[in-house]
């Protein structure tokens, strides 16, 4: 394709705006499908992915990798499904909680994890958790619904 030199700054001006555009569509996308993600899991749509670390068979570490680290020294673990989280929580509360409590916990021991992302995983988590029997809801005196361990009577 020939483009006469005059019109070169024109339809490099062209070509960097819809480039930068598609790739802000992709950013978008990822960020949406990021957010789907757990859901998407929980569903059992998509493969909890495994961590991608290795230790070489000649090789030795002492160092704890990243995906394993707890906070808080009391075994909360960052790489835990959303389930695991909400009943490690809900267990340490020693009550039912609320999906916001629930989310505010989490966020306190994961200040990068994003409200929108969690008020998007968590009360879609509980309630695929409550339908499978996993966790008792209760509903307060405000409306809300409250969740707690079910508790196994055998």
């Amino acid at each position: 394709m020939q483009i006469p030199e005059s019109q070169i700054p024109l339809v490099r001006k062209a070509y960097e705006e819809a480039y930068q555009r598609i790739r802000n569509q992709i950013e978008s996308l990822e960020k949406e499908l990021a957010d789907m993600k757990p859901i998407l899991i929980q569903l059992g749509i998509l493969e909890v992915e495994e961590p991608a670390w290795t230790v070489e068979a000649n090789q030795t570490s002492t160092a704890i990798p990243k995906e394993l680290e707890t906070y808080d020294n009391d075994g909360y673990r960052k790489n835990w499904k959303w389930l695991q989280k909400i009943e490690f929580i809900i267990e340490r509360a020693g009550r039912p909680l609320t999906s916001g409590e629930i989310i505010d916990q989490i966020l306190t021991r994961e200040p990068t994890e994003t409200k929108t992302k969690l008020l998007n995983s968590i009360p879609a988590t509980l309630s695929v958790a409550w339908k499978e029997n996993k966790l008792k809801r209760t509903i307060n005196l405000d409306g809300e619904y409250k969740y707690e361990i079910e508790v196994d009577p055998f």
